[in-house]
């Protein structure tokens, strides 16, 4: 990390009470996965709030499971609450618009100007690597896929995929924390990209990165973030918080995002779930 990125951080959380307290169990459910059972879940959740009324925007992705059309990362949702727990719809994007075999966590960001920015991630039609995009509206019922601009590509960060961008600014400079994939042994293309699935075959691994921007669109590529990256691939990012597990059913993890909105999972379903914490700013 940079000298000049090093003395932006250090100033922005200089005054930052990080202290957060969740407790899963008093959870409450905002929304439902489309069916119970194996492969289904609403998760992913982006959470953010619009600064003229207040309003809290919700992002989140749609799963099925393999084989039930249109399969898993068919879409996502972007829905609008007054009390963060009764939620309208507000804009639905599908995957066939991006040409893309599924749709990952997506970022949603208002801007100084009254303006929104969505940053999608998603799997690359080109080699089936994940990426992550850029559009922008006057409004999130307005985004269209049609209008996607690059930010990071698997070939401009030198991974084997870039994807789940969480996006916010610190002392004027705009910071994405991602998750990225490296290749582990010798793996050939093929094998790791083959099924446009690199995450669920075994054969790489998942680090966590930070690239920065001045103006939100331009970004450079800081590489490897400072946070703590275990040995075991799941790794912790500043201002998020993430654990997770291999079971024979399949991956089960929570993820807590800053401001206060969590993925819970039941069974072998999961929703998307609200907590409301204290101290947070």
């Amino acid at each position: 990390m940079s000298e000049r990125l090093i003395r932006q951080w250090a100033a922005g959380f200089s005054n930052l009470h990080t202290g957060f307290a969740f407790d899963p169990n008093a959870g409450t459910v905002v929304v439902e996965p489309t069916a119970q059972g194996k492969g289904y879940w609403v998760g992913a959740p982006s959470v953010t709030q619009d600064p003229r009324d207040g309003a809290i925007y919700l992002v989140y992705r749609v799963r099925r499971p393999r084989g039930v059309e249109p399969d898993r990362g068919a879409e996502i949702h972007i829905v609008r609450s007054l009390d963060g727990k009764s939620f309208e719809h507000v804009w639905t994007g599908y995957k066939d618009a991006l040409n893309t075999t599924s749709i990952e966590r997506c970022a949603l960001v208002p801007q100084d100007d009254g303006t929104w920015v969505l940053y999608p991630s998603y799997v690359d039609p080109a080699d089936g690597r994940w990426r992550t995009d850029r559009l922008t509206a006057a409004t999130p019922s307005e985004f269209d896929f049609a209008d996607v601009e690059p930010v990071l590509t698997a070939a401009d960060t030198a991974t084997e995929g870039v994807k789940d961008p969480f996006v916010f600014q610190v002392a004027g400079l705009w910071h994405m924390i991602v998750s990225y994939a490296t290749q582990e042994g010798n793996a050939s293309a093929e094998s790791m990209h083959g099924t446009n699935d690199a995450y669920n075959t075994g054969l790489i691994k998942s680090r966590t990165g930070l690239a920065t921007s001045e103006d939100g669109r331009h970004w450079i590529w800081e590489g490897k973030s400072s946070a703590h990256q275990p040995t075991d691939g799941i790794a912790t990012a500043p201002g998020s918080e993430q654990s997770g597990e291999r079971t024979e059913s399949g991956w089960g993890c929570t993820t807590a995002l800053p401001p206060s909105k969590r993925t819970t999972r039941n069974g072998s379903a999961s929703r998307t779930a609200t907590t409301f914490a204290t101290g947070i700013v």
